[in-house]
């Protein structure tokens, strides 16, 4: 403290202890004299006053001058800082005042501990940056008023880790189809840690699929339906394990394919059988094979085994169910084109040779021709009954036809053949829808009847002679008479 004082003017210090409960200038001042005491240091921290500072020596000592020392407060404002995340621009301005003698303005600095890095403090108070770690950090901002006076304020700033976020999950083809021991891939975006983003098979579609390969990312199909797949990316430091994901990826049933492994008969005629061969997929379903109904007057079928009943197009239907996991097969078909059966016509005669004007009875049977069989591959013929008329004919001239019966049979019977020699007669079978028409040749050999030579006749007496006439006289007589009675 310093005592300065007029009449002489003199100026004196004092050291005044802090627990003190007076002080003591040690040179006294003239009487009239006036003074003037003032502080020239403070305790850190601390604003001293004297009361009252100055006055005039009137005769006695002066001992109401009252030193008193009060301690300034400076106050920062907020108490806590609002806590921020990883990697997020942050700003806080800090504040400062005191209600007992601090005056502004006030100046910021960290005194203790450490900023999280990415921030800084600015001498005007401003908290602010990017912060590049996470963590808890604790430090201490001391703010220093105008005058002098410092308060200080302890934080703790807590950096949260970032979030991470899985995107862009998607599968590889984006709808799989079920193939035996086939497989699809998955993939996914996640956050900024670097950390891979790992798949796994949620339990409920254990049946449907499995994961595997790098980071599980390549999904096995075990199966059709629902392959629920689960993606997961782990934390570190800075940023947070993701929120799993979850995906629902259906695995189709797979297509099945049926095709005709047998050839088409390219002769197929009625009568005849083709046998039918297909292969199809892989379901527990075997292939079914029908005939369209449209066709289903022409063709029937056993088994694998068409047979041809008609002329016109059998069209052959392939179906083949599906599965759990295959597809019902798209219909296959197959056309067979069925032409008229070939005949042959076989002939007989009731007697050959013959004489002249002899009936002669033609016994003809239509069948199948064995050479006019399909040549095709897997066909057979079965024997069609033809219907329809047989006429034989001797050099353009008809000598009969007759209807076929029901075994294929006709009988043409003629008298005409008259003359001596060989007849090549022409046996024509008129065919139906099903039964091509034919014709065959056949030869009747005609001779002459054999010649009688007379008997001689004895020769007779006169006697004999006149005997003879009264016999033959008789039995005229006889002849009448019967005649006359009857």
């Amino acid at each position: 403290m310093q005592l300065s004082a007029t009449n002489p003017a003199t100026n004196q210090q004092a050291v005044v202890a802090q627990a003190a409960s007076s002080y003591v200038f040690s040179a006294r001042i003239s009487s009239n004299a006036d003074w003037a005491v003032s502080v020239l240091s403070a305790p850190v921290g601390q604003l001293c006053r004297v009361n009252p500072a100055s006055g005039t020596v009137v005769g006695a000592d002066v001992s109401n001058a009252a030193l008193s020392c009060t301690t300034v407060s400076v106050a920062l404002s907020p108490s806590t800082l609002p806590n921020t995340a990883f990697n997020t621009a942050y700003s806080q301005t800090l504040s400062a005042s005191s209600a007992n003698g601090g005056a502004g303005p006030y100046t910021f600095r960290v005194s203790a501990g450490a900023l999280p890095p990415g921030l800084a403090l600015s001498s005007a108070g401003v908290l602010s940056g990017t912060p590049i770690a996470a963590g808890a950090f604790n430090f201490t901002v001391n703010a220093t008023s105008g005058n002098g006076f410092i308060g200080a304020q302890a934080y703790t700033l807590v950096i949260a880790r970032a979030a991470q976020v899985i995107t862009n999950f998607v599968a590889t083809p984006a709808t799989p189809v079920f193939s035996e021991s086939g497989n699809f891939s998955v993939s996914a975006t996640g956050g900024l840690s670097g950390l891979p983003v790992t798949f796994g098979v949620a339990p409920a579609s254990a049946a449907v699929c499995s994961s595997g390969g790098a980071n599980g990312a390549t999904i096995s199909m075990l199966a059709a339906g629902t392959c629920a797949i689960r993606a997961d990316q782990a934390g570190n430091a800075n940023y947070a394990a993701a929120t799993q994901a979850q995906q629902n990826f259906v695995v189709g049933k797979a297509p099945q394919t049926i095709t005709f492994t047998s050839t088409i008969p390219t002769n197929a005629k009625v009568g005849g059988t083709y046998a039918s061969a297909v292969s199809g997929g892989k379901s527990t379903s075997a292939v079914e094979l029908t005939i369209d109904a449209s066709t289903a007057t022409h063709c029937t079928i056993s088994g694998n085994v068409i047979s041809f009943v008609a002329k016109g197009a059998c069209l052959i239907n392939a179906n083949q169910k599906g599965d759990a996991n295959y597809a019902d097969a798209t219909q296959a078909q197959q056309t067979v084109s069925i032409d008229q059966a070939g005949t042959v016509v076989a002939v007989a005669s009731s007697l050959n040779p013959s004489k002249p004007g002899d009936e002669v009875a033609f016994t003809v049977n239509v069948g199948v021709d064995p050479a006019k069989r399909a040549r095709a591959s897997g066909v057979t013929k079965a024997a069609p009954v033809p219907t329809g008329t047989v006429t034989v004919s001797n050099k353009g001239t008809e000598l009969g036809a007759t209807a076929l019966d029901v075994s294929g049979q006709a009988v043409v019977r003629t008298k005409a053949l008259t003359t001596v020699g060989d007849h090549v007669l022409v046996i024509s079978y008129s065919g139906d829808a099903n039964n091509a028409a034919a014709t065959s040749s056949f030869t009747q050999t005609v001779v002459a009847a054999p010649v009688i030579a007379p008997t001689p006749v004895p020769a007779t007496s006169s006697g004999a002679l006149m005997l003879l006439s009264v016999a033959l006289a008789g039995c005229v007589a006889l002849g009448l008479r019967r005649a006359s009675i009857g």
